[in-house]
């Protein structure tokens, strides 16, 4: 089967314009037609960055499902992530950040998804987030590093 591809002048693709509209009847046959999820526009945007952008929760979940990369950066170094927060929507930045999104990733411009959402809720339920997500990764450490010492002390034990 051939695959015709359009773009108008932004390199905005079908997927694109229906993720921006909220047309999830439209997004959800344009990728069971093979439409590609990590398709990007002249700024590097993918249908993700504008469904979060727009507020459309439905089509974040869509693509996500589709194995959309939440992570990936647009040529300022925004994610998905920057643009809900920056918009307010806060139950797809949850979202986002359930899928994985890294809640501390700096852009281009030094700023992170909590500097974009500000010092509401949201900026609130995202720094608690973070602090979880350090909790566990010293705890991960700790513990890593009491294995190796373990397992330094029976080595030289056995070979003593």
């Amino acid at each position: 089967m051939k695959c015709i591809i359009f773009r108008d002048d932004h390199q905005f693709s079908p997927l694109h314009w229906a993720a921006k509209g909220g047309h999830s009847k439209i997004v959800e046959m344009l990728i069971t037609r093979g439409a590609r999820v990590h398709t990007t526009n002249m700024g590097d945007d993918t249908p993700l960055h504008l469904a979060a952008a727009h507020g459309h929760r439905d089509i974040v979940h869509s693509l996500l499902k589709h194995k959309a990369d939440v992570n990936f950066v647009n040529e300022h170094g925004n994610t998905a992530l920057h643009y809900a927060t920056f918009w307010g929507h806060a139950a797809i930045a949850e979202d986002l950040v359930e899928w994985g999104a890294h809640v501390a990733i700096q852009n281009k411009y030094g700023e992170s998804p909590m500097d974009k959402c500000g010092s509401g809720s949201l900026a609130k339920r995202l720094r608690g987030i973070k602090r979880a997500i350090n909790e566990l990764i010293d705890v991960y450490a700790k513990a890593t590093f009491s294995s190796v010492c373990v397992l330094s002390n029976v080595l030289s034990v056995s070979q003593g």
